[in-house]
Parts: structure tokens; C-alpha cells; sequence
């Protein structure tokens, strides 16, 4: 094998360096465009690099070599690109956010995700009940069994689906970023952490606005029990309102507290359509 000197090194590194950077500049103004391009070559030299992200992260690794050594870890190299690059190009804004929350390398390569939001009756012929979650890290894979941080079990994500209008896709897969609804069978809230079953992360839940506005609900037929308690207490899972109970009582009667009074307007169309209830409120 023939060794090479510093110098014949340096120029071949060097040489790979300028190539790149001239690839880099022709090629960023259509960086990200999805469709067939007709470019013409053209001999024109080019006396500006154009700003390139690739290129910078290559002297931020060298940078953080020098500060390190030979020794450095993946987390030196984290912590130097969230101290020195100030921009948040889209594919390394989740690794930037992950790194905030505390979910460093190699977790930050293991499937995590938050649920944000839980839906219920968006399809009134199933009374389906769907938990958004945002995917934070890792690959989702359909076919494999997660953990449920609150719930203390593994489970299998069941109907994962993206959503566009009223359109619904399902999908085999999704990647950190994306948003995916999974069926809920009454066993998520809002805040809960689904992640690798060899992970064990959990987020910060998210925070309850305190209710400003109250009223007492009644209902007013007794063979509609059923349908009142659920009706309430799948809305409110939903966070859209917060509920009270006075010591010993049960689904009857029950203080409901929100934020804006429109939304006693929303609970009580949601009732009423969905569940077919009506009650008397005070």
C-alpha cells in the first residue's frame, strides 16, 4: 500500500473541497425543487461561493475536532452545532429541538413521539376516536410494537394515518417532524410519550390553560346517562373543556370550566350532534 505524503493529502483533500463547493454553488438555486429541471451548462466562472449548509457543517465538525481531539463524541459534536450555527435549516431544526428537550445521541436515532391533540367522532359512522402525535425522533415503522411512558405497556400503533382535509392516507412510515393519528381506544392524553420499547424517554407533559369561564350542566333524560357521561368526558380528554365534581356526586350534575365562553357554544352543538344529548346548563 502506498502511503501518501502531507502533501499529496492535503491537495487531494483539497481538491475534493473545491469540487464540492463548486457543485454546491451550481446546485443550491434549485436545491429542493421537486421536479424535471432543463439546465444548460455554462462556462461562466463563478467568483462567489453561495451559502451552503453542507460546507459549513463540514468546518463546524473540523472546528469541533480542534476543540476536542481525537476523542470527541456525537454529543460534542451536537452541542458545537447548536453553540455556533444560528439557523434552523428543516432537516437538522428537529435534531436542534431534540437536543433542547434533553434527547441527545444515540436516543435522538430511537423513535420517539409526544401526543398533542386526541379527536374523537371524526368519522360519526365509526365513533372513532384518533391521538395525533408529533414524531420527535427516530423512525416509525407500523409493524412494530412501542411503549406507552404513561401507560407503562407496549403496544402496537394501530390505523396509522396522515390526514389532508378530508382525506386520509395510511402509512407504513414516518420520520422525525411528521404528524401521524393513531387509533385511540380510550388509553392516550394529551401530553403522553410513545417511544422505542429499548428508549424509555418521556417529555414534559403540556400545559392546561386554567379555565376562566364556568356553568353547571345537568342532564335532563336519565336514559341518556351513558351517552352524557361519555360524551363529556371524551371532549374533555380532547382538552376542550375541564371538569368538577363536587365531593360524592356523579355524572349528573358537573361544573364545566373553559377558557373562552364560545366554547360552552362548541360543547353544546358537540353534544347534541354527536351524541345525541341535550342537558340544561346554569
Amino acid at each position: 500500500m502506498k502511503k501518501l505524503t502531507y502533501k499529496e493529502y492535503f491537495n487531494k483533500v483539497y481538491g475534493c473541497l473545491i469540487g464540492k463547493t463548486v457543485i454546491g454553488t451550481l446546485g443550491a438555486p434549485f436545491e429542493g425543487i421537486k421536479m424535471p429541471l432543463e439546465l444548460k451548462f455554462s462556462e461562466e466562472m463563478i467568483n462567489t461561493m453561495l451559502p451552503n449548509d453542507d460546507l459549513d457543517l463540514q468546518v463546524l465538525w473540523l472546528d469541533a475536532v480542534e476543540h476536542h481531539g481525537e476523542d470527541f463524541t456525537s454529543y460534542d459534536l451536537l452541542k458545537r452545532f447548536n453553540e455556533r450555527c444560528p439557523y434552523d435549516p428543516g432537516e437538522y431544526c428537529v435534531m436542534r429541538k431534540n437536543f433542547r428537550r434533553g434527547v441527545y445521541p444515540p436516543l435522538s436515532g430511537k423513535f420517539s413521539a409526544f401526543v398533542f391533540k386526541i379527536q374523537a367522532n371524526m368519522n360519526k359512522q365509526h365513533r372513532d376516536r384518533i391521538a395525533f402525535m408529533r414524531i420527535v425522533s427516530g423512525r416509525f415503522d407500523k409493524n412494530k410494537e412501542y411503549y406507552h411512558v404513561q401507560g407503562e405497556k407496549t403496544l402496537r400503533l394501530s390505523q396509522p394515518q396522515q390526514m389532508m382535509a378530508e382525506s386520509r392516507t395510511v402509512v407504513d412510515e414516518a420520520y422525525g417532524g411528521d404528524i401521524i393519528g393513531v387509533f385511540d381506544p380510550g388509553i392516550f392524553s394529551i401530553g403522553d410519550t410513545v417511544c422505542d420499547t429499548d428508549a424509555r424517554i418521556a417529555f414534559e407533559g403540556i400545559p392546561t390553560f386554567a379555565p376562566e369561564h364556568f356553568c353547571l350542566v345537568e342532564q335532563i333524560d336519565s336514559l341518556k346517562r351513558k351517552q352524557f357521561a361519555k360524551g363529556l368526558t371524551q371532549i374533555a380528554q380532547e382538552g376542550a373543556i375541564q371538569m368538577f365534581f363536587e365531593p360524592q356526586s356523579g355524572m349528573e350534575r358537573v361544573t364545566v370550566g373553559v377558557v373562552g365562553v364560545l366554547q360552552f357554544d362548541v360543547l353544546e352543538f358537540r353534544m347534541k350532534s354527536e351524541y345525541g344529548v341535550e342537558y340544561r346548563k346554569s
